[in-house]
């Protein structure tokens, strides 16, 4: 079977706590960011990692749409596969 006739899913389908994640580990995404930044003085990779939390809400699959709140914001970062 290849992987394009199957259906991923969450790696973590229900997660029971936060999400912990490390940010800025991905070079080529950094470099996507930079004109997009609010915070326009970022322009190197830290010399820490940065570690960051998610709800436990937030987990879905690889290519599941990401649900959002229309009235907040019409922005998700999304990388297309």
């Amino acid at each position: 079977m290849q992987v394009n006739q199957v259906k991923l899913l969450s790696p973590i389908p229900r997660p029971q706590s936060n999400i912990y994640a490390v940010g800025w580990n991905y070079l080529e995404h950094f470099e996507e960011g930079k004109d997009a930044r609010a915070d326009m003085a970022v322009a190197k990779l830290p010399d820490n990692p940065v570690f960051f939390t998610k709800a436990a809400n937030t987990m879905n699959g690889p290519i599941d749409p990401i649900p959002y709140d229309a009235s907040n914001s019409t922005a998700t970062d999304r990388r297309n596969f």
